[in-house]
């Protein structure tokens, strides 16, 4: 997609509006400037009734038809990448994109536009809601008809404190995410959660990278609402805490569509109603950060949906505002001691994957994935959930955070669930601190290699050698399996 960055401008000039921002001649041009005008640009479709009628509406149609209705004469727009999204009515249209300086050169953070052209198109009577006619069916589903693959692998990653910023965006882009989106292309990854996300445009550089890595993939995402109209946020927690977080969701759209909830959304967050405590009986918060989920079907000739849901459990431990400590139970059967919150939210996994079982209407096959922060000793906390018929596919004794010194793992708080029909197998860690003796990243060699590339890009070094990968990285490892599609799964 970047090789066409500059086509994708020229194509564009001609459809521009200007409209020059009152500023001083004399004005400094400067980061922040441009960082304004970019966030505050009005970015329109216009001659959407001139279209066409097909479902599908590709970027040659949308990007000459784009209009700039503020944009500052001194800035050029780049489109760095257009994402097409769903079908029909609920169609909708991403747009990331830059400015550059015409006379410094200096380019802005990555911005996005969503538009909601299915909406607006089946208002204008321009689309045909029978997505199941065959003369209507998506272009990309049909070339791949012949070519299904036989196994969807499924990922989740915490990535600690992802963000992106205009003040970390060297350091973030040519080590976090160049080791996050190498590592997901080397484990052959098809979707992919990430937790700890403090902002999209972390999330945007991934897929970007991701899909330079592999772009026949076409990898797209889903993310979480936390606006005051969605579910991803708790409301009962002060809007400025920390405890708030992102969660994302990525999948290659060459092989994978998202399909609608009852509800009419394409993803959703757990809205704590049927949250029900037990080791704290005054526990009226709910998840901390409420489990977010994606409904998925396979494309080509074998078609198989299933509900991904990933969260990020309270951290682990009692804390100072009043948790309660639960303590090691033989009755309950809990081998070391963890905070009452954590301990709730893993006792009422049952109840979230009761909820999405409800949005996803017939689908049978439903996936937990998440950092529980549950400790070794401890699973008994999810016995509603087992009860209910889910398996735990990775073994308790399987360390998945990492520890403070290299090669050693510390607790098992990732955990994958499953519930369906489906065969599952691979269920595996991949152990973090090997992705530089496996050759994960091109040109790093060595652990002296890559720690000069992170000081390259830092004002000071790291004390210890743990923390290029624990601190820059992750401080977790990632958790993926194998989900065995069959064409006779018909849930």
């Amino acid at each position: 997609m970047k090789k066409n960055i500059m086509s994708l401008f020229f194509v564009l000039t001609p459809f521009f509006s200007f409209t020059t921002l009152s500023c001083s001649t004399n004005e400094e041009i400067n980061k922040t400037q441009i960082n304004k005008n970019a966030s505050q640009l009005s970015i329109d479709i216009k001659n959407i009734d001139q279209l066409g009628k097909e479902n599908k509406i590709v970027k040659e149609k949308i990007i000459p038809n784009l209009e700039f209705k503020n944009l500052n004469s001194k800035y050029e727009i780049t489109i760095d990448e257009f994402l097409n999204l769903f079908e029909g009515a609920n169609q909708i249209v991403k747009i990331n994109y830059f400015l550059t300086d015409k006379v410094s050169k200096i380019k802005s953070n990555l911005y996005q536009k969503t538009f909601k052209i299915g909406e607006k198109r089946k208002m204008l009577g321009l689309i045909n809601d029978d997505l199941n006619n065959p003369n209507t069916n998506n272009l990309e589903e049909e070339k791949n008809q012949n070519n299904s693959p036989l196994t969807i692998r499924i990922g989740n990653w915490n990535v600690l404190n992802f963000s992106l910023s205009e003040k970390n965006e060297n350091l973030v882009k040519n080590t976090k995410i160049f080791a996050l989106s190498h590592l997901i292309n080397h484990l052959k990854i098809d979707v992919q959660g990430i937790i700890e996300l403090d902002n999209e445009e972390a999330i945007i550089a991934l897929v970007n990278s991701l899909n330079n890595l592999d772009p026949n993939a076409k990898w797209t995402y889903t993310i979480s609402d936390n606006s005051e109209n969605g579910n991803g946020k708790n409301k009962k927690i002060p809007s400025d805490s920390k405890q708030h977080e992102l969660a994302a969701i990525l999948y290659k759209s060459s092989i994978l569509k998202a399909k609608e909830f009852t509800n009419n959304k394409i993803s959703e967050s757990y809205d704590n109603s049927t949250f029900s405590p037990y080791y704290e009986k005054s526990n009226v918060l709910g998840y901390v950060r409420p489990p977010y989920a994606l409904f998925l079907e396979t494309l080509g000739n074998i078609k198989n949906d299933f509900t991904l849901v990933i969260d990020h459990f309270d951290s682990p431990g009692a804390k100072k505002n009043g948790e309660s400590k639960v303590n090691p139970d033989s009755k309950n059967n809990l081998k070391a001691a963890l905070g009452a919150q954590e301990a709730d939210e893993a006792y009422n996994l049952v109840n979230v994957m009761n909820y999405f079982d409800k949005l996803d209407g017939k689908n049978d096959d439903l996936i937990f994935m998440g950092d529980t922060n549950i400790a070794r000793g401890n699973l008994n906390t999810f016995k509603p959930l087992i009860s209910e018929g889910y398996k735990n596919l990775i073994n308790e004794n399987i360390n998945t955070s990492l520890g403070l010194k290299i090669d050693r793992y510390s607790n098992p708080y990732d955990k994958i669930f499953y519930k369906g029909t489906l065969e599952t197998n691979n269920a595996k860690t991949y152990d973090l601190y090997n992705i530089i003796n496996d050759k994960v990243l091109p040109n790093v060699n060595s652990l002296e290699e890559w720690k000069k590339l992170v000081d390259s890009y830092k004002s000071t070094s790291f004390s210890n050698d743990y923390a290029y990968i624990r601190s820059v990285i992750s401080d977790h490892n990632p958790i993926y399996f194998d989900l065995i599609l069959n064409a006779n799964d018909v849930n």
